[in-house]
Formats: C-alpha cells, sequence, structure tokens
C-alpha cells in the first residue's frame, strides 16, 4: 500500500530534473508494495529546499498512512550527531583530539592487548599508546568488526559502554545534546527513547530471519526497547528521529556549522569531521564498510584522501544498520536521505539503498 505523500510536490527544483524524480518515487513505492518493507521515507535536495516523499505504512499490521513526522530507529547515523556533539567539547576547549581518552576513561588506562587475533583471551601484551579522543572519533581506537562467523575467535565484547563525551561535559549525555544541539536546531523528536504520548508514530522495526529471509519483528512499539530511558544512552547507534529533525541536523553541516545567525559548531570542526583520516592500509582494510574510494574523518564517512575517483553515493555522511542512509555530495549539491524500517544483514548496501541513490543522481540532470 502506498501512503498519502501529503501537499508536498514530489519534485519543484529546477535543479531536478521532474521524470527522473517521479522515477525515484516510482521505484521506492515498489519496494514498498512488493513487501520488502511496510514503509519509507526519503528526502532528495539540491542546493535548496528538501522533497520529501513518504510512502507505505508503519507496519505491516497497521494499515494506516505513514505519516511525514514518523519517528524511526537510525542506528549508526546517531554516530555523526555524537560525533558533532564531542566536536562542540574540542571548541569549547574542554576536549582535545590530541588528548588521552584515559583521564575520562580510566577503564582504559593501562591497557593490554591481545597478541594477535586469534591468541587466547589472556595471551597480551601492553598495549603501544593510550587512546586518544581523535582514535575514538575516527575510529582508530583498536576495536573493529571480526568479518567471520560467531566463535571463529576467541573475542568478548564488553557488556557496557561507557561515555568520555558525558563525562567531559560533567552532565548526562542525553541534556548535553539537547541543550546544545537538539533544542537549537528544533530537533524536537530525536532522543535515546520514545516518551508514551509519541509512541503512536514510532514504527515497526524489522530484520529478515537468517535462514528463511522472512521479515520478523525486531522491536514493536507497545514493548519497544524505546519505550523507556537507556540505563545507560548508547551515543554509537540507539538514537530515534525523523526526517525532517535529521535533515535539521544535515543543515546545520552543510550551512558550515550554523542555523540561522546561531552558530552550532566552527567552521574547523566541520573541516575535520568532513576531512579523511585514515592511512592507505587503514582504508584498505575498512573497504568493506567504507567502500571502494571512500574514507572516514570524524564520526562519517569522507570521500578518500587523494582519489580522484567517486563512490555512490559520494561525499560525507554514514548508513544505519535498521536501514536508513544519508550523504551529502559537496561537488554536486545533492543530499539524499533515506529512512526504512528494513534492518541490513551486511555492510553492502540493500537493494532500496543502491536504487535510492542511483535514481536521486539520476534526478540531477546533468
Amino acid at each position: 500500500m502506498v501512503g498519502d505523500i501529503g501537499t508536498l510536490p514530489i519534485m519543484s527544483d529546477s535543479d531536478i530534473a521532474n521524470d527522473d524524480l517521479a522515477l525515484l518515487h516510482d521505484r521506492m513505492a515498489w519496494h514498498v508494495e512488493s513487501g520488502h518493507m511496510p514503509g519509507l521515507i526519503t528526502l532528495v535536495a539540491r542546493n535548496g529546499e528538501p522533497k520529501v516523499d513518504v510512502i507505505g505504512t508503519p507496519s505491516f499490521e497497521d494499515s494506516s498512512p505513514l505519516r511525514r513526522d514518523a519517528i524511526f530507529r537510525i542506528a549508526s547515523l546517531s554516530k555523526p550527531i555524537s560525533a558533532v556533539v564531542a566536536m562542540m567539547l574540542v571548541d569549547d576547549g574542554v576536549l582535545h583530539l590530541e588528548d588521552a581518552v584515559d583521564e575520562y576513561l580510566p577503564e582504559l588506562s593501562d591497557r593490554r592487548v591481545r597478541r594477535e587475533i586469534g591468541a587466547e583471551l589472556n595471551d597480551t601484551v601492553p598495549a603501544k599508546r593510550a587512546i586518544t579522543v581523535d582514535d575514538l572519533l575516527s575510529f582508530r581506537l583498536g576495536f573493529g568488526a571480526v568479518m567471520a562467523p560467531p566463535d571463529t575467535y576467541p573475542t568478548r565484547w564488553p557488556s557496557r559502554s561507557y561515555s568520555s563525551i558525558e563525562r567531559a561535559a560533567g552532565k548526562p549525555l542525553e541534556a548535553f545534546m539537547r541543550e546544545r544541539l537538539f533544542e537549537p536546531l528544533g530537533m524536537i523528536d530525536t532522543s535515546f527513547s520514545v516518551p508514551a504520548d509519541k509512541l503512536n508514530r514510532l514504527t515497526t522495526a524489522y530484520a529478515p530471519d537468517p535462514a528463511s529471509g522472512a521479515l520478523d519483528v525486531l522491536d514493536g512499539v507497545a514493548d519497544s526497547y524505546w519505550s523507556q530511558p537507556p540505563a545507560f544512552p548508547n551515543a554509537s547507534g540507539w538514537l530515534v528521529s525523523t526526517i525532517d529533525d535529521f535533515w535539521a541536523f544535515v543543515s546545520m553541516l552543510l550551512g558550515d556549522g550554523t542555523v540561522g545567525s546561531e552558530r552550532i559548531l566552527s567552521s574547523q570542526s566541520i573541516a575535520l569531521m568532513t576531512t579523511d583520516r585514515l592511512s592507505g592500509p587503514q582504508r584498505a582494510a575498512a573497504k568493506p564498510f567504507v567502500g571502494e574510494h571512500s574514507g572516514w574523518g570524524l564520526g562519517m564517512a569522507t570521500p578518500a584522501a587523494g582519489d580522484a575517483e567517486k563512490d555512490v553515493p559520494h561525499g560525507f555522511g554514514w548508513t544505519g544498520g535498521s536501514g536508513t542512509v544519508w550523504y551529502s555530495d559537496p561537488d554536486t549539491g545533492l543530499s539524499g536521505v533515506l529512512l526504512t524500517q528494513r534492518g541490513m544483514t551486511s555492510p553492502q548496501p540493500p537493494e532500496v539503498m543502491a536504487d535510492f541513490w542511483r535514481l536521486a543522481y539520476g534526478a540531477l540532470g546533468d
């Protein structure tokens, strides 16, 4: 079922070819009508106002049209938001990128690391140096994703996360985020939980069954993990948001850290976040995640330094494992956001994301 997209035009910007953006709508509607997911929202902008398309329903069990203010679990799209908050503390002089995190995370002091990936858990050697703030934000802190079947290596993950941001700010993470970012940008629905009076706008999240491929409910609404504030907020991937809230965040980045006359983040911090910080070997090792011609800045993917070739999508942004993606391309002025309810099963973009970017770029008409 295709939901009502309201009175918003599917296309009206002279920079975007009408027929091509209509093709984007039709293809996204096909993914919903084919049962790949109950609903989705797209946003496409090029040097101007965004064009938003709302398609489908909040869940397979709910036939009501999906609303523009529907709340989605944005997963790793939380990372660039959290990185902005960390860079606010850098702007404040509270944090420095070269600082060791031991002061804020004494749990990581005097670290020992496994001798090699296949070594036993007690076969360790002293770490060569302390983890820095830069390491945390550029994802070079020494933790990684083991691309192998479960139990291939004797890997054990910590049962609890710790936030250097929260300890540096001297207040709860969400309170700091709300004070310094969410309220100034009008991100009224972005949070680590969904209050009772907004649960009717929370979508149902699904994930394919590993064996059958059928979609199973990953997180419902009435019993949602997000229906109560978490004991400890996870800044890496547990925010919920809406299409308009997230676009407000992206618009701030595209506005060089400002919204209206108010500066949210310095130009220097924006430049640091959107510049590749990976070495060649690091980039090669991260290729399953960042692609052939992309690198990593602070909290988000970026174009690879010194590489003239371009991935699609190109620019800076990231992807969320819950089926969400955002990129902004400084070369073309194109920005796109896709929010779906179908969880990803690998770092490779699913068909709906590949279709979204192919047709969004095709709509440029260049």
